[in-house]
């Protein structure tokens, strides 16, 4: 700092340009509020009080505090007071040189920085003083005070200079909190990121240390195996990972990047699934300090080709069985033909008439079974049109009404008087309701019973209207173990079934964008159809 010039302050001289601190005094009273907002969290009442406390050290009248700049070479004003528009809010670069060490700039001086420059044109100061912040090889700011008097503060480059200090701590200090915070900020994002990462991913986690044992385990691994992470920490990794090939081995050769595919490993029960086990190893400066390893369970990947596999073959075996059918079905008439002619030409006790006759009734029964087949496999492309399920309801019961009466069976029928329309084709739907009213009646046939009807619109779960017909019986039920395959092709309970009749009859509704779903216990069965519904206008 540059010397100050002699002077007539007479208390200085009486000082003997010793300080002379008395409790009472603005001296002490700037010494104790400077210390205490070195202890203020918040940066800018921190700086707010330790520039008032400057103003009480100092006397002066205009104080401020710059900080460099990150972005752009220069500094920018962090705080002020007093007549603080007289303090420009940047300085430039050259600012940094001509300041970096203490100086005192009087009237009678020259101007060194635009700062001098700044506050002589825009105030009336008698002094400015300045004093850089920061360490002596790593200047990180400028303390500027000014003041109009014509004498300068007793000793004021030593106050100056423990002004300077407290802003160096209190700026260092807020800037490691903020970078501390940052770091915190970053690392807490970081975490939170990763435990996302290892519990959400649809893969098997597993975290070892340099020993191989299990350090962490994500919620997927625990699903995938039958362990709790509490069960496996701690533990090495061939208890868990066990494989019908060594793989330890592999995972240890030269702890390199690994990944075994169509790995076959074992759950907790017993129960082995197809795996891909990809393994990293993390190394920190050279040395390794764990491993990751992902494991994709592809046991549902497995099951969905081999259930595409097995449609495809369905698929053929469906194509070549219609083909079968079709080229079946004429010699089976030309036989029955035949077989007929053959009767024709016998006398009616002839003892072979009956023999004829039992080969007829097959013949009957392989085309009807033929037919069944043909019409399974045939595309369900339907002609669509608006019709009233109950039109079609009484018709078919119109028509079965002889043998219910026959049968001792009772009716039971609920049909509203108002009910939506819905889009289909009348004679496929016909077919199934037909197939599933004769069901009915065929359970009933030796213990009688009540057949029931009904039609109703109702409004789905998700929001969209239907119509149901629900047929229901009082025979002896459907079996609980096979309820799921009854609307399997070929599946059938009856000698004289052909197992088509229900897999037909959901493929019709399905094509009419419905569905077929059966309630069954014993003593009562109930078939539900839902058709969606259509607006009156359409």
């Amino acid at each position: 700092m540059s010397a100050l010039p002699h002077n007539s302050n007479s208390r200085c001289d009486q000082q003997n340009n010793e300080l002379s601190l008395q409790t009472t005094s603005p001296l002490w009273e700037g010494l104790s509020r400077l210390i205490q907002s070195i202890s203020i969290s918040d940066l800018d009442a921190c700086l707010e009080q330790a520039l008032r406390a400057g103003r009480l050290l100092t006397g002066a009248e205009i104080l401020g505090i710059y900080k460099a700049d990150n972005i752009n070479p220069g500094l920018i004003r962090l705080a002020a007071i007093g007549e603080s528009r007289n303090l420009p809010e940047k300085l430039p670069p050259q600012d940094l040189m001509q300041l970096r060490k203490p100086y005192i700039w009087l009237q009678d001086k020259r101007p060194i920085s635009t700062l001098h420059l700044y506050l002589i044109q825009s105030t009336q100061v008698s002094y400015i003083a300045t004093t850089p912040i920061g360490q002596s090889n790593a200047m990180i700011g400028l303390v500027v005070i000014a003041g109009k008097q014509d004498n300068l503060p007793c000793a004021i480059d030593q106050l100056l200079e423990i002004f300077s200090l407290t802003i160096t701590s209190i700026v260092e200090t807020h800037s490691r909190s903020d970078q501390l915070d940052i770091l915190l900020r970053d690392a807490n994002q970081h975490q939170k990121i990763k435990e996302g990462l290892e519990q959400h991913i649809q893969e098997g986690f597993l975290l070892l240390n340099p020993e191989y044992k299990i350090i962490k385990m994500n919620l997927m691994a625990e699903m995938m195996f039958g362990y709790s992470e509490k069960e496996v920490i701690g533990q090495p990794i061939d208890r868990i990972l066990i494989a019908t090939e060594p793989l330890l081995q592999d995972m240890r050769r030269n702890n390199e990047i690994l990944n075994l595919e169509n790995l076959r490993l074992y759950r907790r029960n017993g129960e082995a699934f197809i795996t891909i086990v990809r393994m990293f190893p993390v190394y920190q400066e050279g040395t390794l300090e764990s491993i990751m390893v992902l494991i994709n369970d592809l046991s549902e990947q497995e099951k969905m080709r081999v259930h595409a596999q097995h449609l495809e073959q369905i698929a053929l075996l469906g194509e070549i069985t219609a083909i079968f059918a079709h080229e079946v079905r004429n010699p089976i008439n030309n036989i029955s033909t035949g077989l007929q002619l053959m009767a024709s030409n016998l006398a009616e006790n002839d003892p072979n008439q009956s023999a004829i006759s039992r080969m007829v009734q097959d013949c009957e029964r392989l085309s009807g079974l033929m037919k069944s087949v043909l019409s399974f496999a045939k595309t369900t492309d339907f002609e669509m049109e608006v019709i009233d399920l109950r039109i079609i309801i009484k018709r078919l019961i119109d028509r079965l009404e002889s043998r219910i009466k026959r049968e001792d069976l009772q009716l039971n029928l609920q049909i509203p008087q108002d009910c939506p329309n819905i889009r289909g084709s009348p004679r496929a739907l016909e077919q199934v309701f037909n197939n599933l009213i004769n069901n009915s009646l065929q359970a009933m046939d030796e213990i009688g019973g009540q057949l029931s009807i009904k039609i109703q619109s109702i409004i789905t779960d998700d929001k969209r209207d239907y119509v149901e017909v629900s047929v229901a019986d009082t025979g002896p039920g459907i079996p609980k173990e096979i309820q799921d395959r009854i609307f399997q092709p070929f599946f059938t309970t009856e000698r004289s079934g052909t197992g088509l009749g229900l897999p037909i009859a959901k493929r019709i509704i399905t094509a009419h964008k419905g569905y077929i779903r059966l309630d069954s216990i014993p003593g009562a069965t109930v078939f539900h159809i839902l058709i969606p519904a259509i607006e009156p206008t359409e």
